[in-house]
């Protein structure tokens, strides 16, 4: 995930989970049931880590140039010698 690409995903998590709240609010108001508002507001965050934890593609449209790629970055490693 690129910098733009995690300012995204926060600013669309912050966003999902505001609608969330309101909506949770607003049908536990109307239904007069506390249960039901956190039924709402748990499928709000669901669906905000849904849309926001997982690396989508759409993150990852301005990767940084001074980052190796991963095939680069495997091929480089070497293995770690043992301390003595």
């Amino acid at each position: 995930m690129d910098f733009k690409g995690q300012k995204l995903a926060e600013q669309l998590c912050l966003y999902i989970i505001l609608a969330a709240g309101a909506l949770a609010f607003a049908t536990g108001w109307y239904q007069g049931s506390f249960a039901a508002m956190m039924k709402v507001y748990g499928g709000g965050v669901a669906v905000a880590m849904l849309a926001c934890v997982p690396d989508w593609p759409y993150f990852n449209k301005q990767p940084q140039s001074w980052l190796p790629s991963q095939k680069e970055a495997l091929a480089s490693a070497r293995p770690m010698q043992a301390a003595r």
